[in-house]
């Protein structure tokens, strides 16, 4: 199989790393921090460059705007170096500065991914992907080995990047609604398993109910896989990609309100879980299992 590469392993980066490692391709990766997050067998590289040295096809999966240009400016120049697959979630705008830092040599699959480390290691993980179709040929076996599950949204970089977009608008919108909801109920006297349990075989059903609150929230771990300060990255490139097209998404820009809130309150490194602490703090109750 084809060397991959990879450039940035925190918790994301290093599960998607490891699930393209599984799947039989040699790799060579790199990170700021040093060996953490290095899949079994990897070949660790000194730099981004030394990546873009030796494979065609690298993925980059990094915290911000400013490391994802960084890194582009990095690769453009390796001898190896054909194809980008950025995995971050930057919106159109700074993904079309990282097209710009790549450069007309080394093209740029726009291909973020949904569903957490988890997911990655799972297989379960979604891909979103726009790119030209000669550039996304070429890595299109990678991405693949990543995970079965890919939706092809458009044939520029950039298109991906507003579907996933939308679907963290989604998300993390309901996120807030959710935890809202369960704290209101517990607070009215209500068991929040029964409560949970109710609200997961009628139409509240979503992600957070059906998944982050019984394994994360209700269980005291707190452990949903992401810091708090992504939620405030991605729900401002939300918002701002609606103010650039016009479109209002006054439901969001709330949300995004109380997820920095919560940051302030917690720090940046706290697990996107803990949005519900401060709702629980200020009406008295936890949502807690019973059991």
């Amino acid at each position: 199989m084809e060397r991959v590469g990879f450039i940035g392993l925190g918790n994301l980066g290093s599960a998607l790393a490891r699930r393209i490692g599984a799947a039989g391709h040699p790799m060579t990766v790199f990170d700021v921090v040093g060996n953490r997050g290095v899949p079994d067998g990897a070949e660790v590289a000194p730099s981004a460059r030394s990546v873009a040295d030796r494979a065609a096809v690298v993925f980059a999966c990094l915290p911000s705007r400013e490391a994802s240009m960084h890194v582009a400016a990095e690769v453009a120049g390796g001898a190896a170096i054909r194809v980008l697959v950025e995995t971050s979630t930057l919106g159109p705008p700074a993904l079309g500065d990282v097209a710009a830092a790549l450069g007309d040599r080394v093209a740029l699959v726009d291909c973020p991914v949904s569903g957490g480390p988890a997911g990655a290691d799972a297989g379960t993980l979604a891909a979103i992907v726009s790119a030209e179709p000669a550039a996304l040929a070429v890595a299109d076996a990678a991405i693949a080995s990543l995970t079965p599950h890919r939706f092809v949204v458009g044939d520029r970089p950039g298109a991906a990047q507003t579907a996933k977009l939308v679907n963290n608008a989604i998300g993390l919108t309901s996120m807030v609604t959710a935890c809202e909801a369960m704290v209101l109920g517990v607070k009215a006297g209500l068991d929040p398993d029964a409560l949970l349990a109710a609200v997961n075989a009628s139409t509240g059903r979503n992600f957070t109910t059906a998944t982050m609150l019984p394994a994360a929230i209700l269980s005291g771990t707190f452990e949903g896989g992401g810091p708090a300060r992504l939620a405030v990255k991605d729900l401002g490139a939300v918002v701002e990609e609606a103010r650039a097209l016009g479109v209002p998404v006054r439901t969001v820009e709330r949300a995004l309100e109380v997820w920095r809130e919560a940051v302030a309150l917690l720090g940046d490194d706290a697990d996107f879980t803990r949005v519900i602490q401060p709702m629980e703090a200020a009406a008295g109750v936890e949502v807690r299992t019973s059991a």
